[in-house]
């Protein structure tokens, strides 16, 4: 049935009436159409900042994380055999026995065995160079009438004078009856020493002779 004039004036109406209500749940954007449009173009034309030129510009197309592992990897593997190489090239092992002189003129060297005493001191040379006490008696029947002295053994003593320092020291008991005779060591000789008195002792004096050695 065809609608009236009235009809179609309500029906326009309604229609119209609908097009001037706000819609609901819409989104307004805060950028323009023009502005969208730009900001599009910008980005697909290649010049936007994540761009495949710009984040793997030497074209990897890879795992930059596995990437970079596997090349700290290759470089740490060079690097060892580099050093093996270099570690291959230097002078090997050598097994020694004694004591090596060495020379520090160009560098480290090895120029011969060391001599003992002379290179270095050995327990015997360290030895004799401490001091040594050895107790001595100067009976009074042992002094010469005339010439007033007497000799007596001290081993380790040399002939040679500028080899050893000799301190003779009475002991305590013997001291005042030595001073009183002005006793003095004179002479020596090998593994002896002679005794000489301004006046003969009438005691007998005991006596520590002190041997050090002298090193030149």
């Amino acid at each position: 049935m065809a609608m009236t004039l009235e009809e179609r004036v309500a029906a326009l109406e309604a229609s119209l009436a609908a097009l001037t209500q706000t819609p609901e749940g819409y989104y307004e954007s805060k950028y323009s159409g023009e502005e969208i449009d730009a900001i599009i173009d910008k980005y697909s034309d290649g010049t936007g900042d994540m761009t495949k030129a710009v984040y793997d510009p030497q074209g990897k197309a890879q795992d930059i994380f596995a990437y970079a592992d596997a090349a700290a990897a290759s470089a740490a593997a060079a690097a060892s055999e580099d050093l093996t190489e270099q570690i291959n090239g230097k002078q090997a092992a050598v097994t020694v026995q004694g004591i090596l002189k060495s020379s520090m003129a160009s560098g480290v060297s090895v120029i011969g065995s060391a001599t003992p005493d002379v290179d270095y001191a050995t327990p015997g040379l360290v030895d004799a160079a401490k001091p040594k006490a050895t107790l001595v008696t100067l009976t009074a029947a042992g002094w010469d009438a005339t010439a007033k002295t007497q000799t007596v053994t001290v081993q380790g003593i040399y002939a040679d004078a500028s080899l050893q320092i000799i301190q003779p020291t009475p002991e305590t008991s013997s001291q005042a009856a030595y001073i009183n005779a002005g006793v003095l060591a004179t002479s020596q000789g090998l593994n002896s020493l002679t005794f000489t008195a301004a006046v003969t002792p009438t005691v007998d004096l005991s006596v520590y002779v002190v041997v050090t050695g002298v090193t030149t």
